[in-house]
């Protein structure tokens, strides 16, 4: 499992542990993914991934989608602490 992070443009003491949760939680998610679809358990009663539709129900898929997230999460992160900006 390999992730190619962006790099995060934004400093603090809030955005450096929420990008370091927010990566375990992540991996975590990979590493416990069961096959490379979820679409094999969608009629399997009860189980969350049920209520996943295209393109969220791809491992390959969510992996990218995640390490674009980390960026604009970083950013909200950022905000929310009181910065508005990268780091210059």
């Amino acid at each position: 499992m390999s992730f190619t992070w962006p790099e995060i443009p934004f400093t603090g003491a809030e955005v450096e542990a929420f990008v370091i949760a927010y990566k375990e939680l992540v991996e975590s998610i990979y590493a416990n993914w069961d096959g490379e679809s979820l679409a094999a358990y969608q009629d399997y009663p009860g189980y969350a991934g049920s209520q996943l539709k295209e393109p969220f129900t791809n491992k390959e898929t969510v992996k990218k989608l995640m390490e674009s997230g980390l960026l604009y999460a970083a950013f909200i992160m950022k905000q929310r602490s009181g910065g508005s900006g990268p780091r210059v």
